[in-house]
């Protein structure tokens, strides 16, 4: 049997005939095709891309106008309750079901227990804003015990040394503790569960006997580390137990605040980000991302030195970035990096410290600042709605929609705060550098190719015209 040679068994691309084949069959006396090109379907394309565009840029500027959606339950009508904060909280619960707090916590060193202590803060704030006999109140009180009892999984508690004092540190005591003080809050006193009630004040009080043992304010949340923030938010528990059952840790509050107002930073008169956890004394300087946080729960321990904090915050740390509030996560004239803590930092901005003083603006009556942050998010945050699940950024990084979803909710509890203004509230032009950019952006597309078809047109007329 003869064998063909071995270029003939050779495969060649996009219909390309080999030299012997073409012999065999002609192929050689074929006429070539032509090659394509589809200008009608570039020109589509380009179109459609130029419409994407446009209409990405104006959704951005309307929405910068957006107020939220009233939600109605019952017959009453919370004006500052947004509807879409439970489609969020829905999104956030098909994540958590699919994973999402293991998958944080490969992320970030708290990243399970942040995942269900802000899901269930969130559900505790909309049960403070419903009527009881609701079903959205029940969905609440349920989530938020949902959320509670995850953190006494060993997932939650794995991060963090059992040994500390109070067990496990004061970030997971903190925070799960404030969780437990709000959840007992949503519920009238007569259905309260005892055995809720006795151990929130159990945590309470083991919490106010480690800063009694403590020679500084700031509890540890790591062996032989420790952030003011983490044990601040267990002083605002200890606060909102006298508020909600019979009073006993006045004392203990008073002494954390005069022991804080003592190792201030002295650079910003600020409450430092980290401290030596022996001494308290500063060993890392007012941050952004910190600052947002704390002053979130200062509100809820002293109004007073809370509103010159703030002051002081907005002094060091507000900024702009095309005319949108932010917040820098270090003082001006102090440039660094970003880390975990922080998120990304773009330009000076600190991600986390933007979102996180949405909340600090809300429970410090600071509304100004606070809308135009909640029109920014909706603006630039590119937020998606499916089947009723609402994310933000393409739900890249669902920590952020849970830390949103919170800050869109959360208000002080223990005091209350009339709206006011302060001297760093964004101006009533803040929006016009976006829509003065997007008109640039408009100019920069369609100029060019308005010039392009005069051109043409006028080459037209020249050629009919000088044509005998």
């Amino acid at each position: 049997m003869t064998k063909l040679p071995s270029n003939d068994l050779a495969v060649y691309p996009y219909g390309v005939v080999s030299p012997n084949l073409k012999q065999a069959t002609g192929a050689e006396d074929r006429p070539a095709y032509p090659k394509q090109t589809d200008e009608g379907s570039m020109k589509t394309l380009r179109k459609i891309a130029l419409f994407a565009i446009l209409g990405i840029v104006g959704i951005v500027n309307i929405r910068l106008y957006h107020n939220g959606d009233s939600m109605r339950v019952d017959r009453d009508t919370y004006s500052s309750f947004d509807r879409s904060v439970v489609m969020q909280l829905s999104y956030l619960r098909a994540r958590i079901n699919d994973g999402m707090a293991e998958d944080m916590q490969s992320v970030y060193p708290e990243g399970f227990y942040f995942s269900h202590v802000l899901y269930g803060l969130a559900w505790a704030a909309i049960g403070r804003q419903v009527a009881t006999d609701s079903p959205l109140w029940h969905e609440a009180l349920r989530e938020a015990r949902f959320a509670l009892k995850n953190l006494d999984m060993p997932a939650a508690k794995a991060p963090f040394p059992m040994k500390l004092q109070p067990p496990y540190g004061a970030f997971y005591h903190s925070w799960k503790n404030w969780l437990r003080g709000c959840v007992l809050l949503m519920q009238p006193p007569a259905i309260r569960k005892q055995v809720e009630i006795e151990r929130f004040v159990r945590d309470c009080r083991l919490f106010a006997e480690a800063l009694r043992g403590s020679d500084t304010p700031h509890l540890q949340s790591y062996t032989q580390m420790a952030w003011p923030c983490d044990g601040l938010i267990g002083v605002a528990a200890l606060n909102l137990h006298d508020k909600i059952l019979e009073p006993r840790f006045a004392g203990d509050v008073k002494r954390w605040l005069q022991a804080t107002q003592k190792t201030l930073d002295p650079h910003t008169g600020l409450i430092p980000h980290m401290v030596h956890p022996l001494s308290g004394e500063a060993l890392e300087g007012a941050r952004g991302c910190s600052q947002s946080l704390m002053l979130r729960f200062l509100a809820e321990i002293d109004p007073e030195f809370a509103l010159a904090q703030y002051r002081l915050y907005l002094e060091h740390f507000a900024t702009e970035l095309m005319g949108m509030p932010c917040i820098r996560e270090y003082p001006h004239g102090t440039e660094g990096s970003g880390d975990i803590d922080s998120g990304p930092v773009i330009l000076g901005v600190g991600s986390a410290a933007t979102i996180v003083s949405l909340a600090a603006a809300r429970c410090l009556g600071d509304s100004a600042r606070a809308l135009a942050y909640r029109q920014s998010f909706e603006a630039l945050g590119f937020p998606m709605t499916f089947n009723n699940r609402k994310r933000y950024a393409f739900g890249a990084m669902a920590i952020g929609d849970a830390f949103l979803a919170w800050c869109k909710l959360t208000k002080a509890v223990v005091y209350n705060y009339r709206s006011r203004e302060f001297s760093a509230s964004p101006a009533w032009w803040w929006r016009l550098p976006v829509h003065g950019l997007s008109l640039i952006l408009i100019l920069l597309i369609f100029v060019p190719r308005i010039l392009r078809q005069r051109q043409r047109r006028l080459k037209t007329a020249l050629t009919n015209h000088s044509s005998p």
